[in-house]
């Protein structure tokens, strides 16, 4: 997977500006993919069905977080909030998901939370 930032200033077709967006800096205007609203577009219909592979996909949000701030920045907080909103949708599976806490205070740790995004 590919992610490309482009720096060159550019006007978005009206059809396309729900998924290109752009970041203002000091000496130049960013703009780039909207890769977090792609893939929230495209696990919508079936993030409940099948959460782990909607969370294959949100993790993959996490990898824009080494682009320039403030954006790499903004895709580690969308991919942390779709991880939790996939979560909370899937209520009977969220222990299989992410893991969980014993009474006895020991922690039980699935292998989708293994992969940390922060």
């Amino acid at each position: 997977m590919i992610l490309i930032y482009v720096s060159v200033p550019h006007d978005v077709p009206d059809k396309c500006s729900s998924t290109v967006s752009s970041e203002e800096t000091m000496d130049r205007v960013i703009s780039y993919l909207d890769y977090s609203r792609l893939i929230k577009q495209y696990i919508a219909p079936f993030h409940i069905e099948d959460p782990e592979a909607a969370l294959k996909y949100a993790y993959s949000i996490a990898l824009g977080g080494d682009a320039p701030a403030p954006i790499g920045d903004k895709q580690k907080q969308i991919a942390l909030e779709v991880v939790r909103d996939i979560a909370l949708a899937s209520k009977d599976n969220r222990r299989k998901l992410l893991g969980s806490i014993a009474r006895d205070g020991s922690v039980k740790v699935s292998c989708r939370s293994l992969i940390a995004i922060s």
